[in-house]
């Protein structure tokens, strides 16, 4: 993952900038959000992330004013209460997926529609969004009508309209999606540019996994309204505190089995058909002896190489080329185990011992019963 570029950025402000408390929506029968709450700093990239239905749109749509809640106890948008003001009345501005500008007009005149809106001079406005423009190096297209654009430079006059109004936050509802791969790519290179020379608050929703790794300072993954784990990208890639987690942030082997016993420096033994292996606990609440739990491992965490404290006896049936990596599958006593080859392969058929270390292997509470409610 490309998690680099986060390493660079310079730390976001203490100053909360958004405070959502308690935030609950209905359509009908339907609950679209279980009490919600969430924070966001001052110049802070917050990603909210899941699978259609999670919630993630709606959450954004209350705070961007273009929905109201069934209920909520706090909505404060740079220490002001905005629960009861218009979507124009609040310090915030949305980018959307579609771009959603005006064929008819010109880019100039797409980047001043929301400054003609409020009543800004004509003069101020040509200046401004001149400036806005060449902020996302669209200089000399101006004149350009929308038809003219190619994908990346439509999505960059979306953004141009909403950063020349200068809001305190910025709402992006899957600016990316319509993209392909490589331009993808790109552009969360250079909305990461944006962003940090800017200083504005982004709160960013996607349901791929590989750009809040890349983007954020902080994530927050949803599931059925609700929010599963929020904190640090690594922390989710790293330290789940559910098999929901885990597997929804790409981990390959989620190895299920029994509590066997419980460690002193927080590691905890688990029994799988027999075997045992340890690894670190991540959930929330401590393990108890006997409970249904999981092992996450990370398939470029297991290797044929002498080391590691847990061990398996494999047989390689199937091997798929991926690039950067060719990915194995591995058929053990414990079911299909996947993990990252050297090149050159080795042989199907090839039997091999499969190892990893404790420390690379993630615990997490079986939470069955919480997906199917």
């Amino acid at each position: 993952m490309r998690q680099a570029a986060r390493a660079e950025r310079e730390q976001p402000s203490s100053e909360l900038i958004l405070d959502v408390r308690n935030a609950v929506h209905r359509y009908g029968s339907y609950v679209a959000l279980h009490g919600v709450s969430i924070s966001a700093r001052r110049g802070e990239f917050l990603t909210l992330l899941g699978q259609s239905g999670s919630g993630k749109t709606t959450l954004l749509r209350i705070i961007a004013g273009l929905e109201m809640p069934t209920s909520i106890e706090t909505l404060d948008i740079g220490g002001q209460d905005v629960r009861t003001k218009p979507a124009a009345q609040r310090d915030c501005c949305t980018v959307f997926q579609g771009y959603a500008l005006f064929p008819h007009m010109s880019v100039l005149e797409n980047v001043e529609f929301g400054m003609r809106v409020r009543g800004v001079a004509a003069g101020e406005r040509k200046t401004r969004a001149l400036e806005a423009l060449g902020v996302v190096r669209l200089q000399g297209k101006e004149n350009r009508r929308v038809h003219q654009l190619s994908g990346g430079e439509k999505q960059r006059v979306g953004l141009a309209r909403a950063i020349v109004t200068r809001p305190s936050i910025l709402l992006l509802d899957e600016p990316l999606g319509a993209l392909d791969e490589r331009l993808r790519i790109d552009m969360q290179s250079e909305l990461l540019t944006l962003q940090k020379s800017l200083g504005i608050t982004f709160i960013y929703v996607t349901h791929s996994q590989d750009e809040a790794l890349t983007m954020s300072d902080r994530v927050a993954l949803m599931r059925g309204g609700r929010i599963e784990q929020l904190g640090a990208p690594s922390d989710l890639y790293e330290k789940p505190v559910n098999r929901f987690v885990a597997d929804f942030m790409g981990c390959s082997n989620l190895i299920a089995g029994q509590v066997s016993s419980l460690e002193e420096d927080g590691r905890v033994v688990l029994d799988v058909e027999g075997h045992r292996f340890s690894g670190r606990w991540t959930g929330r609440k401590a393990p108890e002896k006997g409970a249904r739990a999981h092992m996450a491992i990370r398939a470029e965490r297991i290797s044929a190489s002498p080391g590691g404290a847990n061990q398996v006896p494999g047989r390689l049936e199937r091997a798929v080329y991926k690039g950067a990596r060719i990915e194995g599958m591995f058929a053990t006593p414990i079911g299909t185990v996947v993990a990252n080859l050297g090149a050159p392969s080795i042989p199907l058929g090839t039997g091999v011992v499969l190892r990893w270390d404790s420390e690379q292997a993630a615990v997490v509470p079986d939470d069955e019963a919480r997906a199917g409610s």
